[in-house]
């Protein structure tokens, strides 16, 4: 068995419908499919079944992502592409956070109706190499932690 990567996310929602379109309107997602009776609506970039799910919960029930967590989108074109795009969600009224640089990949945060914390992103290294900067960090981090040794 191997397991290849994460096939996709399901936000929680009060209002699926205004979701789903949020997500078409903002980032072009095709809607495939809204199921009342399950309360679920599903999204694609077009390459599978689905890649965002919208899951409706009460009212009663907290929504939105807590803290630093968030679900990660990556766009293509470069940081030109990620600009543009930012700019684009601004001019719409939708509260964006400035582009951070994490030494591998450039991005933003903003989020959708419920609360649900969106990062659009782009790589600007190739994989193996902003695999093996991470790991570096994570290495300089653990020296840290022991005192230096």
């Amino acid at each position: 068995m191997k397991i290849t990567g994460i096939g996709h996310v399901v936000l929680p929602s009060h209002d699926v419908e205004a979701g789903l379109a949020f997500y078409e309107r903002v980032l072009g997602l095709e809607k495939v499919a809204y199921l009342p009776a399950a309360r679920m609506g599903f999204l694609s970039f077009g390459r599978t079944h689905h890649d965002i799910a919208l899951c409706k919960v009460d009212e009663s029930v907290p929504v939105g992502s807590q803290g630093n967590a968030h679900t990660g989108i990556h766009v293509d074109g470069g940081p030109e592409a990620l600009v543009e795009i930012r700019e684009r969600l601004a001019a719409e009224g939708i509260d964006v956070e400035p582009v951070h640089d994490f030494g591998f990949m450039n991005g933003f945060y903003f989020k959708d109706p419920d609360g649900n914390r969106i990062e659009l992103f782009c790589d600007i290294m190739a994989d193996g190499e902003a695999l093996d900067v991470l790991r570096a960090k994570q290495q300089r981090a653990s020296r840290a932690s022991a005192g230096g040794a």
